[in-house]
């Protein structure tokens, strides 16, 4: 229609040059005009329904596809049965099982409901999918349709994406003006916004509208909004989903590399300056990494490692750009916090254990996909020994007031991110994943090799900073099937390897500095929960060692004291730290190191078979059975002392082992074993007290 009234109206009447009086001319070429504008914006509203209506037939057939998947193929896989009303039914109902005469049998009914409620959560997620697809088009059809009932809308949207977009910038817009939107819009904007929030063509239509300062405003509102005490709960929540909406379509827009490395550009400018943020000293860096800490999902890499090299590049041209200050009344012990947008950005990598792992591999050769292979890392160097951490000057009032009493403060969540960062790129798990001692890459043994290295300080002077003591101890409990090798020195590949490290069939494998190993051991040991969490790893691995061995006894023997001799080490580090405190302190510690040994013995660090599991059992059962409902410090503190000792968890270790392989514990043989074993524990006990300096 478009075409033909080109071509048989518009311009025939232009080329007959018609003329007429009393400007009946100027009215028909007018008229003219409207129609073929008219026919032009038909055009546009006709693209618009068959993009939108394709939009929508293309989702719910995804989400059709999804439903049937999980009826026909996941249920039956999980042993269920969905009906044609959508009920999740069992194929064979455990409930009807004997409790008394099957002692699995609950356990198994626990896990068949968990299963079918899993499921019944899935099917309504795919509805309501299907649901908000079908009321996203209906609603985008009716905006391409326009208010104006006489002519066709030149604006209409070109999808569902352009609509939402269009329509979430709207509503954006209004509250960046200072207006209030109504229930209703509030509604509409979140769940446009939680509908949307992985959608990459969505998520950049939506920045490329606000820009990189209405961007940085609109973080920093939602921001203030989640901690305003004058609002209801209901509007707090409301505002914490949509920054959390909103922080994952920033990530979803920077999927895309070129529009990326465009907004991060635009940021640079940005992000040094101060952003309108009520009194808060924050910049704009510093508000969107806030934004981006609340988000859920692991960003694209190349804007992460982006991002992070950005604010590095700012901060060592001003030192002192994060720092801030505070006045305090006299007697204010109150942690004091800032706002570290580096440190942010490292809690925010560690999502992604991959890209935590190349951002601080020093030899990126055999591991880059966003980096030169050819280039030099030293970003784990300049984050553990160059970098002015930020901190607080703070104005303490005298007791008298109108004076100040002025100093520096480091702030209590100083090197959070860096902790968590170090924690992913070495275990290849997020940061707070269970402890698994799977097998490294040889980029995960680099990493943790040069962290050692960098907390090593030399003897007398073990401190490692009380926010890296945990994650550094779970990577090392990670390793501890290498740091027990390294504890003893009696594997050449451990004892004498300048690297640090060392590759064998594929897998990486940590071989540090003996002392630079114990002593940082001994540093992260300050926290109790960090040493507990070592000491666990160490007891699963000489258990998994022995069960190895299998029936031979001769390879039983070596790994026996292999394994004395590293607890032989714990020994050392757990007298020095007891020693080097005053007698409150000492029970404290003892207390909390028991309870998190023993107390968590029956969730213990998985081990590899039934055969090292028996021995756990018979190794800290009765340990464990020991601190249960304990609550002294007192008491778990002499639990400690009589269990933590290595000397009887070593000859527990060979019995087991001995009853599982047909020999009597008490034999010659067997004795001899465990003679050896504690010789070992001694020797190994001596040497590290000689590398913490108690000669």
């Amino acid at each position: 229609m478009d075409e033909s009234t080109s071509s048989r109206l518009t311009k025939p009447f232009a080329k007959a040059g018609w003329y007429a009086p009393f400007g009946t001319q100027e009215i028909a070429q007018a008229q003219v005009k409207y129609v073929h504008r008219e026919t032009g914006d038909a055009v546009v509203v006709a693209k618009a329904y068959r993009t939108i209506i394709r939009d929508c037939h293309s989702e719910l057939s995804k989400l059709k596809k999804q439903l049937h998947t999980l009826a026909d193929e996941d249920a039956r896989e999980a042993g269920l049965f969905v009906t044609s009303k959508g009920k999740v039914i069992p194929r064979r109902d455990l409930a009807d099982r004997d409790v008394q005469q099957d002692p699995e049998s609950e356990k198994a009914q626990q896990e068949q409901q968990r299963k079918i409620k899993d499921f019944e959560g899935r099917i309504k997620k795919i509805l309501r999918n299907a649901e908000y697809a079908d009321s996203a088009a209906a609603t985008a059809l009716r905006r391409a349709a326009g208010n104006n009932d006489h002519d066709f809308n030149a604006k209409a949207p070109k999808s569902v994406n352009h609509d939402e977009a269009l329509r979430a910038s709207k509503l954006l817009d209004k509250m960046e003006d200072g207006g209030t939107l109504t229930k209703k819009e509030s509604a509409e904007l979140d769940r446009i916004m939680e509908h949307n929030q992985r959608d990459g063509d969505f998520s950049r239509k939506l920045l490329r509208h606000l820009g990189p300062k209405r961007t940085l405003d609109l973080a920093d509102d939602l921001d203030t909004s989640r901690y305003n005490s004058d609002a209801s709960a209901q509007d707090r929540k409301q505002a914490r989903d949509l920054e959390r909406y909103f922080a994952n379509s920033v990530g979803a827009a920077n999927e895309d590399k070129e529009f990326s490395e465009k907004w991060r550009e635009q940021m640079q400018e940005h992000g040094v300056r101060d952003v309108d943020a009520k009194g808060k000293q924050t910049n704009g860096y510093q508000t969107l990494s806030t934004l981006l800490s609340r988000g859920t999902d692991a960003y694209p890499p190349h804007m992460t490692t982006g991002l992070t090299d950005d604010m590095i590049k700012a901060e060592k041209k001003d030192p002192e750009l994060w720092d801030r200050s505070e006045i305090r009344r006299y007697g204010d012990v109150r942690g004091a916090k800032v706002v570290d947008p580096v440190d942010n950005m490292l809690t925010v990598m560690s999502r992604d254990p991959t890209t935590a792992t190349e951002y601080l591999d020093p030899d990126p050769s055999d591991n880059a996909t966003y980096r030169d292979p050819d280039s030099k890392n030293d970003n784990l160097a300049y984050l553990m020994k160059e970098r002015e951490w930020p901190s607080i000057d703070l104005k303490e009032e005298s007791i008298k007031g109108g004076r100040f009493n002025e100093r520096e403060s480091e702030p209590t969540n100083s090197r959070v991110g860096l902790g968590h960062l170090i924690e992913s790129a070495t275990t290849g798990d997020k940061p707070g994943s269970p402890i698994d001692r799977e097998p490294h890459t040889p980029a995960q043994a680099r990493v943790m090799t040069d962290t050692i290295n960098m907390l090593d300080k030399g003897v007398q002077d073990e401190d490692v900073h009380e926010n890296l003591r945990k994650p550094v101890a779970a990577s090392l409990a990670d390793f501890a099937g290498d740091t027990s090798k390294s504890l003893n020195g009696s594997d050449s590949r451990y004892g004498d390897n300048d690297a640090g490290y060392f590759v064998e069939n594929e897998e990486g494998k940590i071989a540090p500095d003996r002392g630079s190993l114990i002593r940082v051991m001994r540093g992260v040991s300050e926290d109790p929960e960090s040493y507990a969490v070592m000491h666990q790893a160490q007891i699963a691995q000489n258990a998994d060692d022995m069960a190895a061995a299998g029936n031979d006894q001769a390879a039983a023997r070596v790994v026996a004291a292999e394994g004395a001799g590293a607890l032989g080490a714990y020994d050392a580090i757990r007298e020095d730290i007891i020693t080097d405190k005053n007698d409150d302190a000492q029970t404290d510690w003892k207390a909390k190191t028991a309870y998190h040994v023993f107390g968590g013995a029956a969730n213990f660090i998985p081990v590899g078979g039934d055969i090292a599991q028996r021995m756990i059992d018979t190794a800290v059962w009765d340990m464990g059975e020991s601190v249960k409902g304990e609550t002294s410090k007192a008491a778990l503190a002499k639990i400690a002392e009589e269990d933590l000792a290595s000397e009887e968890q070593s000859r527990k270790v060979v019995d087991s082992w001995a009853g599982q392989n047909g020999r009597d514990p008490n034999s010659t043989e067997m004795r001899e074993m465990k003679m050896l074993a504690l010789q070992q524990r001694g020797r190994r006990r001596e040497a590290a007290e000689r590398q913490l300096g108690n000669e």
